[in-house]
């Protein structure tokens, strides 16, 4: 029927929005766009049939959500992360040809662990059955060391013992943010920050177990074997900047001065330095200054 057709494309419309453009500054005028025809059409009751009713149905839908979304992008906006003028951006792209690597990363056992980074995650190149891994350590017997990936959600593994933060993939928005993973070994007690808040953790992780020296870190991808057999599934796409290691749990005042300086300093561990030289870097990764009006280009 051509009610049917006329509904189909409303509806492609409407979706076409909410699941693209929310991720961008431009969801809110496309979400009142779309509701805006909505309460239109329903004033006109001469034309009430499927189509009608459904459109009505979305609109009072999407006209509650959109106080929700505004809320939501209004307290994004205050926590938003941009990196300063003239810092060292490495921008991957995906296949498994590129990556940074770094061997013999870690030169002492670590009972404790830091790692920071400011980073934007690419929305537009993520698949359902990716698991995004951004940092990867591994040693001899163990290729998951200590990794941290961010998609679907975050999670860590350390010497193959797996947490997640529950965090759904909040990070896939295409902007900055300021994220940090914490862990200790004496009582195995963890933590996901996000932009200057913790956004998961817990304890009992790896309890009294120390990360071993020696390894190779490589920066997006995951490693199933010590510097290679990387899954194209997992790796990551995005830009970051200032990813640094140390072999302390950082104070709370510490990670939340890094967010909002949005500056990571220098890791006792790995310095940023040393994983976009020239030396480090495979594949196509792309090195580069950038400034804070780049914040939202993909």
């Amino acid at each position: 029927m051509q009610s049917d057709k006329v509904y189909k494309g409303v509806a492609e419309h409407t979706f076409h929005y909410f699941e693209f453009e929310s991720r961008e500054k431009h969801f809110i005028l496309s979400f009142l766009e779309v509701t805006s025809f909505g309460k239109k059409l329903c004033r006109n009751r001469e034309q009430m049939n499927y189509l009608w009713i459904t459109t009505c149905l979305l609109a009072g839908l999407f006209a509650s959500a959109l106080a929700t979304e505004e809320s939501r992008l209004e307290k994004r906006q205050q926590y938003m992360c941009f990196p300063g003028e003239r810092d060292k951006v490495m921008i991957l792209k995906g296949p498994v040809t590129d990556f940074a690597m770094k061997e013999n990363a870690i030169v002492v056992d670590l009972s404790a662990v830091t790692i920071c980074m400011i980073a934007s995650w690419n929305p537009f190149n993520i698949k359902p059955n990716d698991n995004q891994c951004v940092f990867s350590y591994a040693v001899p017997g163990s290729d998951n060391e200590l990794t941290l990936c961010t998609y679907p959600t975050s999670r860590v593994l350390i010497h193959g013992n797996r947490r997640d933060a529950g965090d759904k993939g909040l990070l896939s928005d295409g902007i900055y943010h300021h994220v940090c993973f914490t862990w200790s070994n004496q009582n195995g007690d963890y933590q996901f920050w996000q932009d200057g808040e913790v956004v998961g953790g817990g304890s009992d992780l790896y309890k009294g177990g120390t990360i071993k020296r020696g390894g190779t870190l490589v920066i997006g991808q995951d490693q199933d074997e010590v510097g290679g057999k990387f899954d194209p599934d997992q790796s990551w796409i995005g830009k970051v900047t200032g990813l640094n290691v140390w072999g302390t749990v950082l104070s709370d005042s510490d990670i939340q001065a890094q967010f909002h300086n949005c500056h990571v300093t220098a890791g006792s561990v790995v310095m940023w330095s040393q994983l976009y030289a020239e030396e480090s870097l495979h594949g196509d990764v792309i090195v580069s200054e950038i400034h804070s009006f780049e914040n939202n280009l993909w």
